[in-house]
Parts: C-alpha cells; structure tokens; sequence
C-alpha cells in the first residue's frame, strides 16, 4: 500500500481511466477511479485532467464529469503554484508526483517491453488543433461567444473578410506549433499515422 506523506499532485486521464474507453464516444463512469479521486482530493491532494481531448470532445467530458461533481485545479496545464515552485518555467510536460492513465507503463514493465522491428522513417506527422491549455472552460465558452457576436469573424481581426472568418486563415496553414493571434486555439504537432 503507497502512502502519501505529503500534499501530491496527480495527473489523470480521461478515456480509460475515468470512464470506460468508447473513444470518440464517452464510455461509463468508472466509479472506483472516481471515488478514489474524490477521496484524495477531500484529504487536500490536486488532481490535473490530462487528457487527448479537446474542443467539444473535451467539452462533453468536463460535462460528464460534473455529473459527478468532479472538478481539477487545471485542464492539460500546470498550476501556478508548480510552475513558481520551478523559477517560474512552464514546460509542455505536466508536473505531476503521480500518472494516472490506462495506457501507462511502470519501470520494470518498460524494462521487460519486447517490441516487433518497426521502420520509424515511416512515421508522419500533422498538426493538431485544440484549446489553448492555459485556458480554463468559462474562459473558452466566453470567448466562443465574443467570436459568435461578431458574426464568427476573429474578434482581433480589423477587416471582417472571409480569411479573418473564426478559425482564421493565416492559423489554419500555419505550420508550426503554436496560439492563433486570439489566443483561443492551439497547434500542437503529432503522428499521422505509424506504418510497420
């Protein structure tokens, strides 16, 4: 049996973690993970959602999650208090004590991992867009609608035309990973696809 001697932070994942994998679907709430989570968040331990979903994927998730009452301290980002606790440096990786993920591997699983021979030079890669992370839902929802009001034309765009409509053109073949000037959305660069 682990024990916590001290205020910890986890990171926990969505899909096959808190709910039964139905990907892109939401699968069942797994009650156990849920009330584990809520048991130590009650003793004063952080959770962080850290998750592949975004947009009204990550949406429909934070709404099954309210269900439940379940609320994180961040959404795919470190708080401020990690970030301070570190100089003030905010990597990509979350900072957390602990990974909670169905996906993951222990050390010594890793270290008895036996993989098929694989050509990595087939690996292609796109880019992906989702939220900002540092952006929490209200902030998300509030500026969706800022964006609706102006007849879905960037709000940091000067000339309403067809290449400032929200997503705007100058994000959309953007190739490099990084904010739209709005700040809404995010470029984040992944695997296409993995051949063998």
């Amino acid at each position: 049996m682990l024990e916590i001697p001290q205020k910890l932070v986890f990171a926990v994942d969505f899909d096959g973690t808190l709910v039964e994998n139905a990907w892109p679907d939401i699968g069942p709430l797994k009650m156990d993970v849920v009330n584990k989570v809520k048991e130590l968040q009650q003793q004063g331990h952080d959770f962080i959602l850290w998750t592949c979903r975004e947009g009204k994927d990550l949406i429909a998730a934070l709404e099954i999650l309210e269900t439940v009452n379940l609320h994180f301290i961040t959404i795919n980002c470190n708080p401020e208090y990690r970030i301070k606790q570190f100089d003030g440096k905010d990597c990509r990786k979350i900072g957390a004590d602990y990974y909670i993920d169905d996906k993951a591997l222990s050390i010594n699983d890793f270290l008895n991992l036996q993989i098929k021979e694989t050509n990595m030079n087939k690996l292609e890669y796109t880019y992906q867009v989702e939220f900002n992370p540092n952006w929490d839902l209200y902030q998300i929802k509030s500026y969706k609608e800022k964006i609706r009001k102006n007849g879905n034309y960037c709000p940091c765009a000067l000339i309403k035309e067809k290449d400032n409509k929200c997503m705007c053109k100058k994000f959309r073949d953007q190739n490099y990973e990084g904010l739209c000037n709005c700040g809404l959305y995010y470029k984040r660069k992944v695997m296409k696809n993995y051949k063998k």
